[in-house]
């Protein structure tokens, strides 16, 4: 498999609607489905590692995002685009690209 790079996200939990028990410290990788706004009412079909590498507070997270698969849908992943984590059928978070994808982070 080939590099996949990483691009930077915001990540806002719903903590309080969804009441999560947990919520992923500093330096905490997980894979994820994601959606994006664009992609409309279809379920989430593809799955993305977040690796959390700053909390503002219980709610906010800095981070990085990287599809796992290379036939994801990489032009997605442009600063400004929005997109929603889910755990399971429940939405758990919105998060928004500060990157473009190419521009990779380490």
């Amino acid at each position: 498999m080939a590099n996949i790079e990483y691009v930077k996200v915001e990540i806002k939990w719903f903590r309080e609607k969804y009441q999560l028990k947990r919520i992923p410290r500093d330096g905490i990788r997980f894979c994820t489905q994601i959606k994006f706004d664009e992609e409309g009412e279809k379920l989430p079909q593809w799955t993305a590692e977040i690796i959390i590498t700053e909390s503002v507070n219980k709610y906010l997270y800095f981070g990085k995002l990287r599809y796992l698969f290379e036939q994801a849908p990489r032009y997605l992943l442009k600063s400004g685009k929005k997109f929603i984590i889910y755990d399971g059928p429940a939405q758990v978070a919105q998060g928004k690209v500060l990157t473009d994808f190419g521009n990779d982070i380490k």
